[in-house]
């Protein structure tokens, strides 16, 4: 049986960029092998998925990557347009490589002062994103790139957060065309790949109040902490593994696995793996705090205790437990009252308009799976849920579905304790992997499961865990028999 030749290849595309070959695909678009007009090698996303929550997110990417000044560990802005037939695309630097994820496969562990520097290098792409207030949201191995002198080159913007709201001002003033930030089309659904997700993302979707949502730069900070754990104990810290023997028990397995990664209890139940020097230790276990405040601010601060261990072999002084370490995006009004009061302006508008009685409720999230083009069947429902492939989740109907659940659960076994002592995260070394396929980078993945903002300077604030908790286990169910049905 012959294959489909893909038109787009060997046409040329506006601004000069001549498409060649195809290198992968993922949730939303597909990543091509090209040329840029002056000769150098090119990869050119195009969009594949026309609806608009995948255009506006597309159009999110596009504008951060044109925006933001070059740095060395973040892949290079070339150029935007569209093709033919009005799909967008995004032309950006090529990385002769492979991706973290596949290299973790084939080795295994890094050696402590490799992860250090490797870390580094990271904390360092997002520093200016984290200085702006910009969440990525979708940190994990398969969107961190490796030259083949081992430079890092962090990728796919796709799910970025204007988390304190400063990119939304520079669109209100004009400073910023278009309205990309300003759109609240994602407030609620969370978003991320759950392997690599924080506490908050799993929350927040679920807080009647938007402005108590803690999704912010920190959140960065515990994926960070997850893979600085993965580089060096050579396994990813929250693993799912599905073992059941009917979709009822992976069900429950699933619904198991959200509520154990939403307990904070969990915390205290991780222990060192054998693998994790001591000294090292305090540093990914501060990334990994439950509590977002007790975490480092940003990548910036992270990456300054690392470069403090690498020089003397020890971590810096301990940190306050109770100061709160968000960022607050006033730090960059300080010599310009002007633009702080009209940011302020701009937050007061909004909480006008969600107090007004004539203002319909915020929407309900929709269950809807996105495939992945060209991606192989997974051989399990285990597999296919660690695939790390992106997922759009929307629950409209589904907190009805889960308050029935919950009624049945009770019913028939009684009321079942919500926060579970956890689960202890065994100690062992890591288990070599076979080696993987060649990998392009293409950001693939991430899982869009719905998310909002958090406040600029979080204060301590009476978090309903318990309550936030119960809902979400009771959720799981439900969208775990959505989700692995969709498969």
């Amino acid at each position: 049986m012959t294959a489909t030749r893909d038109p787009l290849i060997g046409t040329v595309l506006a601004g000069g960029f001549r498409v060649e070959k195809g290198v992968g695909s993922g949730a939303f678009a597909r990543v091509y092998a090209g040329v840029g007009p002056g000769g150098d090698a090119v990869a050119v996303k195009v969009l594949q998925d026309r609806s608009d929550d995948a255009r506006r997110l597309f159009q999110r990417e596009v504008k951060i990557m044109r925006q933001l000044p070059a740095v060395p560990h973040r892949v290079r802005y070339f150029g935007e347009g569209h093709t033919d037939d009005g799909r967008p695309f995004l032309a950006m630097e090529f990385v002769d490589g492979g991706s973290l994820r596949g290299i973790l496969k084939q080795r295994g562990t890094f050696p402590e002062q490799e992860a250090c520097k490797l870390m580094v290098d990271l904390c360092d792409a997002l520093a200016d994103l984290h200085h702006l207030g910009v969440v990525h949201r979708d940190l994990k191995p398969d969107n961190v790139l490796l030259t083949r002198d081992g430079r890092v080159k962090l990728s796919d913007f796709g799910l970025v957060k204007d988390a304190q709201g400063l990119l939304e001002l520079f669109e209100t003033e004009d400073i910023l065309s278009g309205r990309d930030f300003s759109n609240k089309f994602d407030q609620n659904l969370v978003m991320g790949t759950p392997e690599y997700m924080a506490p908050e993302q799993f929350t927040d979707p679920f807080l009647k109040d938007p402005t108590q949502a803690k999704t912010d730069t920190w959140t960065d900070v515990y994926a960070l902490g997850l893979i600085f754990y993965h580089l060096l104990a050579g396994q990813k810290l929250w693993v799912f593994r599905n073992s059941a023997a009917t979709p009822v028990d992976a069900h429950r397995s699933l619904a198991e696995y959200i509520k154990t990664r939403t307990n904070p209890r969990n915390e205290s139940v991780v222990e060192r793996p054998p693998l994790i020097p001591e000294a090292v230790w305090p540093i990914i276990s501060r990334a990994l705090r439950h509590d977002p405040k007790r975490r480092y601010a940003n990548a910036a601060e992270m990456a300054q205790e690392i470069r403090h261990y690498r020089e003397r072999g020890e971590v810096a002084a301990s940190f306050d437990d109770d100061a709160t370490s968000a960022m607050d995006s006033r730090e960059l009004f300080k010599n310009n009252p002007e633009l702080a009061k009209t940011l302020e302006a701009v937050r007061n508008r909004h909480k006008q308009a969600a107090a007004a009685p004539s203002s319909p409720p915020p929407p309900q999230p929709v269950l809807e799976t996105t495939k992945v083009v060209a991606r192989p069947p997974a051989a399990n429902l285990a597999e296919e849920f660690t695939n790390d492939a992106t997922e759009q989740m929307d629950m409209r109907a589904v907190l009805k579905e889960a308050r029935q659940e919950a009624a049945r659960t009770a019913s028939t076994s009684g009321a079942r304790a919500v926060n579970s002592p956890g689960v202890r995260v065994p100690s062992h070394p890591a288990v070599p992997v076979p080696a993987p396929s060649a990998t392009t980078g293409t950001g693939s993945g991430a899982r869009r499961l719905p998310a909002e903002a958090a406040a600029a300077k979080p204060a301590k604030r009476g978090f309903p865990v318990v309550a936030v908790v119960a809902v979400v286990v009771a959720v799981a169910a439900v969208v775990a028999a959505r989700v692995l049905g969709a498969f």
